[in-house]
């Protein structure tokens, strides 16, 4: 089910991130990329990480391969460049995702989950407190290039509300993993999810779109939701891997 979950979201996210390439003249293969990237999530989660790298060159490959077929379709290089873009940024984001769940390694299968959904309150709780904080106490712009609304103060206060969650969850949720460990997976979130919003606000500046669509109401798209995840889940994924957890 969490596969089919995290496959949704990459199917979403792609067409929309593919969107966002044509708003800017470019042609993007968006078949062979969202195939691409469901090639890359099953990789990670039938193979782990030793079918990822052989999936990898053969998208490189077909696309390259398939760009030559495709007439008056503007720059290659744009095109290829762009399509492999929505592969790995979808692809591997949602893949990471699954190796937690998958990889227990150290962990229960069971606590996997557990690791997973702190991620979601981590990343919950650090937009609640960056927007409560932010709103009245807002006075110096964080990134005004890419998003005038966001403020020092706010990104202070969502980085406080992931740490918050990390430490009360190291005594209750996650009460296996040592404190170090829940403090440093609120740090990962609470600065990665961050960067992983503007970064997707910056894209979206560059299309000239206010959202990356309008699937949900009030809200915007997939990658309005989930671009923090998609910057905080293979972060910390790196971290429990080098750490020996998974």
């Amino acid at each position: 089910m969490f596969l089919l979950f995290v496959d949704g979201v990459i199917v979403l996210g792609a067409l929309e991130l593919f969107g966002l390439e044509r708003a800017k003249g470019l042609q993007p293969n968006r078949v062979l990329g969202v195939l691409g990237a469901l090639a890359l999530s099953s990789a990670f989660f039938f193979g782990k990480s030793d079918a990822v790298v052989p999936v990898l060159i053969g998208i490189v490959i077909v696309l390259l391969t398939v760009e030559l077929g495709r007439k008056e379709a503007g720059s290659a290089i744009s095109n290829v460049g762009g399509t492999l873009l929505g592969v790995w940024y979808l692809g591997i984001a949602g893949g990471a995702l699954l190796l937690i769940r998958e990889g227990t390694g150290r962990f229960s299968y069971s606590e996997s989950g557990r690791v997973v959904m702190l991620l979601f309150m981590m990343l919950w709780a650090m937009d609640t407190a960056a927007y409560f904080v932010g709103r009245p106490f807002g006075r110096h712009r964080l990134f005004p290039r890419v998003s005038p609304k966001k403020s020092v103060e706010g990104a202070i206060g969502g980085f406080v509300g992931s740490l918050f969650v990390a430490v009360v969850s190291a005594h209750t949720f996650t009460a296996f993993l040592s404190m170090g460990h829940n403090i440093a997976l609120g740090t990962i979130v609470g600065i990665g999810g961050q960067v992983g919003d503007l970064t997707e606000s910056l894209l979206k500046r560059d299309a000239g779109v206010k959202d990356s669509s309008a699937l949900l109401p009030g809200h915007g798209g997939i990658l309005d939701r989930f671009d923090s995840l998609f910057f905080a889940g293979p972060l910390a994924y790196l971290y429990l891997k080098i750490a020996g957890m998974i």
